[in-house]
C-alpha cells in the first residue's frame, strides 16, 4: 500500500485510507480473549448521564486501567508491522467500534494522514512502541532501568518485550498525573459522546501538533534551547500524541542528566484534548520550565529562570497552585497576547519574560515601535532584588 500522507503542510490526505471496514471490527474482537468483558465496561461508561460525573469518571478510570494493563500489552506484537495495520491503528485511536463515531466523523478521521512525509520528532502511540522496537527513539525508562530490562530479556530470549512493557508502565503514570491535573474523564476510547466538538476540530493529529509547534516557535525561537555552561544546543523534543481527553499535555522529561548535550527530553499531549492549540503550548510551557530547572540542578531557586520567576510568583501573588504552573500560565500569555502587543503584564513581568524568553528579532522591534510599555523594557536598567 502507498504511504498515506498530507501532502505539504495540510493537516489532512486528499484521500481517506480504506482501514475502517468491517473487517477492522472482526479483527480487533478476534485480538482479544476476553473482547467481552472490554465491550462491557465500555458499554457501561456510555450509559453514565453526563450529569452523574463521580460514577461516570470511575467508570471511566476502569477502562483507563484496561487499556493501559490489558489492551496495550495484547497489541504490542503488532506494532513490529511497518505498516499500518488494525492492531496498530486501535493502539492509536482507541476506536472499538466504527459506530462509535458519526459517519462524518470516520471519514474525517480515515482523512487523517497514517504517516509524515519525513523523518520528524512526532509520534503516534503505535509509532512510538514501533519506533522503541527498532532502537530508533529512547524510551522513557532510566538508563539504569533499562539496562536490567536489557538483561532480562536477554536471559528469557524474548528482545525488546519487558522494554516495551516498562514504556507501557511509565506512560501510564504520566496519562494519570495529567487526567488528575486536567480532572476530564480518563477513558482513552474513542466516542462521539465524549467529544464536544466535531473530530476534524479536536483531533490533535501530528500535522496539527508540528504546525502549532511551528507557529511557537516563530515567536520564541528558544523555545527548544537547551543553555550549557559555555554554549547552548537547540534540540526538538520526542512528542508522544496518546488517545486521551486531557485538557492539556505535558513534560515527564526536559532531557536526560546524564547527557545535556546530545539528550532529548520527552512530551506528551492528548490525542482528543477540547483545544489543541491549548493542550500543545501547555505541553511546550511545562517543557520550557523543566529544562531551566533540570539544568540549574538543585540550585534552581537561587539561579536561573525558575530563580527568578519564583521572586515575581511569591512578590505579585501570581495565580497558579505553584510557581510552575503560575510560568505556565504566564507563558501561554507571553505567547498568545503579549507577543501582539495586548498588554496583561505588570511591567517587572514583562521584563523578565523579555531578557528569558525573548521573542524573534524582528516581532521585537515592532513592538518596540509601536507599545511604549516595550520600550520601557529595553530602556530600563536590568535589577534584582531577592524576596526574604
Amino acid at each position: 500500500m502507498a504511504l498515506h500522507t498530507a501532502p505539504g503542510n495540510k493537516l489532512f490526505s486528499t484521500t481517506p485510507h480504506a482501514l475502517f471496514t468491517k473487517q477492522y471490527e472482526s479483527d480487533i474482537r478476534e485480538l482479544f480473549a476476553k473482547f467481552q468483558i472490554l465491550e462491557t465496561s465500555f458499554e457501561k461508561y456510555q450509559v453514565v448521564p453526563p450529569e452523574r460525573k463521580p460514577e461516570r469518571l470511575k467508570q471511566s478510570l476502569a477502562l483507563f486501567r484496561i487499556y493501559w494493563r490489558n489492551v496495550l500489552k495484547t497489541l504490542l506484537p503488532h506494532i513490529h508491522e511497518t505498516e499500518i495495520n488494525h492492531p496498530r491503528l486501535f493502539m492509536r485511536y482507541g476506536l472499538l467500534h466504527l459506530s462509535d463515531l458519526s459517519e462524518e466523523d470516520v471519514e474525517t478521521l480515515s482523512l487523517v494522514a497514517l504517516h509524515t512525509e519525513q523523518q520528524n520528532f512526532i509520534f503516534y502511540i503505535d509509532e512510538w512502541f514501533h519506533n522503541i522496537g527498532t532502537g530508533a527513539v529512547t524510551p522513557l525508562v532510566k538508563e539504569s532501568a533499562q539496562a536490567k530490562t536489557e538483561k532480562k530479556d536477554k536471559d528469557n530470549e524474548t528482545p525488546g518485550s519487558l522494554r516495551l512493557i516498562r514504556e507501557t508502565m511509565v506512560l501510564e503514570g504520566v496519562m494519570r498525573d495529567l487526567l488528575s491535573l486536567s480532572k476530564s474523564v480518563a477513558t482513552p476510547f474513542l466516542h462521539k459522546k465524549d467529544l464536544s466538538r466535531p473530530i476534524i476540530q479536536q483531533i490533535t493529529s501530528r500535522e496539527a501538533t508540528q504546525k502549532i509547534i511551528r507557529l511557537v516557535r516563530n515567536i520564541d525561537p528558544q523555545v527548544f534551547t537547551r543553555k550549557l555552561l559555555k554554549d547552548s544546543v537547540d534540540l526538538e523534543p520526542y512528542v508522544i500524541l496518546v488517545p486521551s481527553y486531557s485538557d492539556f499535555g505535558g513534560c515527564p522529561e526536559a532531557f536526560d542528566r546524564l547527557d545535556r548535550t546530545g539528550s532529548r527530553g520527552h512530551i506528551v499531549i492528548p490525542l482528543y484534548a477540547p483545544d489543541t492549540q491549548h493542550a500543545v503550548l501547555v505541553a511546550l510551557a511545562n517543557y520550557r520550565w523543566e529544562t531551566a530547572k533540570l539544568t540549574a540542578g538543585s540550585y534552581w531557586l537561587e539561579k536561573g529562570l525558575t530563580s527568578e520567576f519564583y521572586d515575581l510568583y511569591r512578590k505579585f501573588s501570581l495565580p497558579g497552585k505553584d510557581e510552575q504552573q503560575a510560568f505556565v500560565a504566564a507563558y501561554c500569555q507571553w505567547i498568545l497576547d503579549e507577543s501582539r502587543g495586548q498588554i496583561c503584564f505588570h511591567p517587572e513581568l514583562r521584563k523578565f519574560f523579555w531578557r528569558e524568553i525573548p521573542f524573534e528579532q524582528s516581532r521585537r522591534e515592532l513592538l518596540v515601535k509601536y507599545f511604549a510599555q516595550f520600550r520601557d523594557v529595553i530602556e530600563a536598567k536590568p535589577q534584582r532584588t531577592r524576596i526574604q
